[in-house]
């Protein structure tokens, strides 16, 4: 649509006097890098959304697994004896517990990471999570927004800081 869009845009453009051409011009720039910045925020999003998707798999089928595990050693157990079928459970109980976490974890990571990015393409800072930047970086973004405590924070400090802010 662009290649349709931009020869006519070009001819309007070209017939403006100067100063509506130059308002034009910058128009048409901030529209091109919205544009950008929206294509980079969904693609991020669909990437971000599918790391947690094939994460929440990975657990569906290790707890489906176990709980297969669990049912067969359960049916043998009750032969024997009742406590090892409650270990079982509590084993089967806390993976599951273990690969929620494990993926609830990793979304808010994703997510924490998707918003960093945007915020600092926004505002001009460096690009990528704040996990990817130096703790000189941090420490940079955390005197332009006036974070108390931050002479004494380790990086994984810094981060926190910054999205809490």
């Amino acid at each position: 649509m662009t290649a349709i869009l931009t020869p006519a845009l070009d001819r309007v453009e070209e017939r403006l006097p100067i100063v509506p051409r130059q308002i034009f011009r910058l128009n048409r720039a901030l529209a091109g890098r919205a544009f950008d910045l929206v294509e980079y925020v969904s693609k991020n999003t669909r990437n971000s959304f599918c790391a947690v998707a094939d994460r929440g798999r990975v657990g569906i089928a290790t707890v489906r697994g176990q709980a297969d595990e669990a049912r067969e050693t359960t049916t043998e157990s009750i032969r024997s004896t009742a406590n090892v079928a409650r270990t079982k459970a509590r084993q089967v109980t806390g993976q599951a517990t273990a690969q929620a976490k494990a993926t609830t974890d990793l979304a808010a990571d994703e997510a924490a990471s998707i918003l960093d990015d945007v915020v600092n393409q926004v505002e001009g800072g460096p690009t990528g999570s704040y996990s990817t930047w130096t703790k000189a970086e941090l420490y940079e973004r955390a005197q332009q927004l006036d974070i108390d405590g931050r002479s004494s924070m380790s990086k994984t400090q810094l981060i926190s800081a910054l999205r809490s802010a």
